[in-house]
């Protein structure tokens, strides 16, 4: 009687502290993203075509390769944990320390001078120049508001502006999962002027933008939203900048394939972009490419032949998707978050959407030996480039097998 007791006391009290313990989490109700996609059938149906990817390039002692870039010379850089940029030759041999950020270097990107632009977690927007070595600092902050978790970045060919993300200026690195279960619109999309170091908001309450690559006219810039498992487009124009209040999120759901309603699993053909006229028109907006992918997508590149890259390293949970509306239970998890490591369902994914936003490649694989948490892909010849922030290697797989 006595252990019954005892028992019902103990659980009476870690009932209680999950319903009232403190947490600086504040959930907010949205409507979910709709049914994750089936993976028995229509496009992102289970495949196995990235149980066979090749690791290369290790490093001994480094380890979460978030990102990955190629230089003119073909050579790979990849950004690991610790604050190390590491230089590969193109087949992944001999890496050597290209800098040290000193941070949490995330997306990597090429300058058309050759120099190295970064977006580190912990230290902001950052160049390294072609030889490597000293790290330059170029922005922290934006609106007098300082970057939390600098995410993913861009820049355009005329090497003036640098698009990037500031994840969550409100839980920073590594806390990502936080932002998540919260919802609150934290995340803002900026664009930097390497000319006159001005640092411009462009769009703002986003749930955790991260990826970021521009289209094929540099008319737009596609953002993933990891948080709402979507890809958004955001018309820009050159040259001028509206104030951050033009910017408008299109609220009509717009379902470009990949959503609940596809049960075909042959792909599209790729459309034609959309008129470039449109960027005066439209310039400031921000509008649904991309829904209901089957994962949370991280970073995004596109292959400059019509289709861009989108890594989703975490497959959608049903579960976390059913607390949309309950944000009662997510302050619950958010309890349990703070205090231990509760990691998203992990999986091998990477889909190729066209210009339209419509999947027409998906791969996906599982297992023990398959290389998890896939956080970027870049197209690199016959080859997609993978990297993980759960890995130790990166990783490669033939176009012709993820498109087959």
């Amino acid at each position: 009687m006595r252990l019954r007791t005892l028992l019902g006391l103990t659980l009476g009290a870690g009932v209680g502290w999950l319903l009232l313990a403190p947490t600086r989490v504040r959930p907010v109700a949205w409507e979910g993203p709709g049914l994750v996609p089936s993976r028995t059938g229509g496009p992102y149906a289970d495949n196995g075509r990235l149980n066979a990817a090749e690791l290369f390039a290790p490093v001994p002692g480094k380890t979460a390769p978030e990102s990955v870039a190629v230089d003119a010379q073909g050579r790979l850089y990849s950004g690991f944990e610790g604050g190390a940029i590491v230089r590969f030759q193109p087949d992944g041999t001999a890496p050597e320390v290209f800098a040290d950020t000193g941070g949490r270097p995330l997306g990597l990107r090429f300058h058309p001078d050759g120099s190295l632009l970064i977006a580190d977690a912990l230290r902001g927007l950052l160049r390294v120049g072609p030889e490597g070595g000293e790290v330059r600092v170029l922005t922290t902050s934006a609106e007098g508001v300082p970057f939390r978790f600098t995410d993913d970045l861009d820049v355009d060919r005329a090497g003036r502006f640098v698009y990037f993300t500031d994840a969550s200026s409100e839980y920073g690195w590594p806390h990502e999962l936080l932002d998540l279960l919260e919802h609150g619109g934290h995340g803002r999309v900026l664009r930097h002027d390497l000319g006159t170091g001005e640092t411009t908001v462009l769009a703002r309450g986003l749930n955790f933008p991260n990826g970021v690559t521009l289209g094929p006219d540099e008319a737009y810039l596609l953002v993933t939203e990891t948080g709402t498992a979507r890809v958004h487009r955001l018309w820009l124009n050159k040259d001028r900048v509206d104030s951050p209040e033009s910017t408008e999120r299109s609220e009509k759901r717009q379902r470009r394939g990949g959503g609940g309603g596809r049960t075909s699993g042959a792909f599209p053909e790729v459309r034609e972009p959309e008129p470039s006229r449109r960027e005066g028109e439209r310039a400031g907006t921000l509008e649904v490419f991309a829904d209901n992918l089957p994962g949370y997508p991280d970073n995004v590149r596109y292959d400059g032949a019509g289709t861009f890259w989108v890594a989703l390293p975490s497959r959608r949970s049903p579960l976390l998707d059913a607390t949309a509306q309950r944000p009662w239970l997510r302050r619950v998890v958010a309890r349990i978050a703070e205090r231990a490591h509760l990691p998203l369902p992990e999986e091998s994914m990477l889909v190729g959407l066209d210009l339209g936003g419509r999947p027409v490649a998906f791969a996906q694989g599982s297992g023990p030996d398959s290389y998890g948490y896939i956080t970027q892909v870049l197209p690199v010849g016959d080859n997609l480039i993978l990297s993980s922030l759960h890995g130790d290697t990166l990783a490669r797989v033939p176009i012709s097998q993820v498109r087959s």
